[in-house]
């Protein structure tokens, strides 16, 4: 028997084995990727968000930023009725980078008055629930990590 035939043979062995396994493990990692609770694709920094809750629990109103397209969208969270509610909210214009206040006019299925807007508190991204309680607006810098 031939070296040159012996050494080839070995080498296609292996470059076979390792192929097959590169083929493995890439298929493994795709489904470790998938079904992971972690992993969180790159789109997702782009967007913050943020619930308003009164002491019960009840939501009143949700403010959803999108940093990448620079813009502020403000709803109404509380379950749909026929009671009038107006509230009073503060928010970042990021193209102006300056504080605003909105007032949101949402038809609930219960009464928030006054004190219920003093004890709210804030639920989502810590940046922002940071911006709403102390005004600070790091979470709106783009260099800014969580």
């Amino acid at each position: 028997m031939d070296y040159y035939e012996l050494f080839f043979t070995l080498i296609v062995s292996l470059f076979v084995v390792l192929t097959i396994m590169t083929l493995i493990w890439h298929i493994n990692y795709n489904k470790a990727v998938k079904s992971s609770r972690c992993y969180r694709p790159s789109t997702t920094k782009d967007r913050i968000s943020l619930v308003a809750k009164d002491k019960y629990e009840n939501s009143m109103y949700k403010i959803k930023y999108d940093l990448k397209k620079r813009r502020a969208d403000i709803k109404c969270a509380c379950k749909e009725g026929d009671v009038k509610n107006s509230f009073d909210i503060k928010y970042f214009d990021i193209n102006k980078y300056t504080d605003k206040k909105r007032k949101l006019a949402c038809s609930c299925s219960e009464q928030f008055d006054f004190i219920d807007e003093l004890n709210t508190y804030y639920y989502g991204t810590p940046g922002l629930v940071r911006y709403m309680e102390t005004s600070d607006i790091s979470v709106f810098d783009p260099a800014y990590e969580e």
